[in-house]
């Protein structure tokens, strides 16, 4: 039933271009910077938001090559800053890795990313790099542009982005998690649809990642990444 369902969705949208997403628990579609409970106005969210980004350029100087704009902003993300990107994949293999990271509620959430820009801005298209208008234009000038939500195709510079394929939406000033923008529409019109991952297929998916050598060092491939896979591999 589980596959299924993910079957039957790739169907409806011809099998083109579906991105993935694993979450550990069933909790709403939101962005990191749309996730600090401190912040709730969307204004002091984007005050926040232009401070990290002046911040990290400030003090990241010596472990930066020069990077801006939207190049900077996705090592942020990489780096844990708390940013208005979601993460998203176009391998089922790297969510489901993802999801069954605890022993929780797993749910899959799927999108067909160029049907939601043709819903929230109009295109049918996955905008990529580089982009028409900056991001230190949206975030910097005196009176600020208004984010809207989108599918991006980011400049994947690092090794981290290169193997989980990574991708990303843009979370806009709406102030409201993914699954209700445009009133709904994107569940009703399956645009966006969520799958919970049932009890009874966790271990055979956590098994079925291990034969595909889906490990934390395959996904993580740095230091961090090899101890965690040695730490998992030889002591649980």
């Amino acid at each position: 039933m589980f596959f299924d369902e993910i079957k039957a969705f790739c169907d409806f949208h011809h099998n083109k271009e579906i991105w993935f997403r694993g979450q550990t628990c069933d909790k709403p579609l939101n962005s990191g910077l749309f996730r600090i409970d401190q912040l709730k106005e969307i204004e002091d969210k984007k005050n926040y938001e232009e401070t990290a980004y002046r911040r990290f350029i400030s003090l990241g100087h010596p472990f930066l090559n020069g990077e801006k704009d939207w190049e900077l902003l996705f090592i942020m993300q990489h780096h844990g800053v708390k940013t208005r990107l979601l993460d998203w994949s176009p391998s089922l293999l790297t969510a489901l890795f993802f999801a069954t990271q605890k022993n929780e509620a797993p749910v899959l959430w799927m999108l067909h990313p160029r049907k939601l820009n043709k819903k929230c801005a109009g295109e049918y298209t996955v905008f990529s790099m580089p982009m028409i208008v900056s991001y230190e234009r949206y975030i910097m000038t005196p009176n600020r542009l208004s984010f809207g939500t989108a599918a991006i195709f980011p400049t994947r510079n690092t090794t981290r982005q290169v193997i989980q394929q990574g991708v990303f939406t843009v979370q806009g000033d709406g102030n409201i998690p993914l699954e209700e923008e445009c009133n709904g529409a994107l569940i009703r019109e399956s645009i966006l649809k969520k799958i919970e991952i049932p009890e009874s297929l966790f271990e055979e998916i956590r098994y079925f990642l291990k034969l595909n050598n889906i490990t934390q060092f395959t996904m993580y491939p740095d230091l961090d990444g090899l101890s965690n896979h040695i730490h998992d591999a030889y002591l649980e």
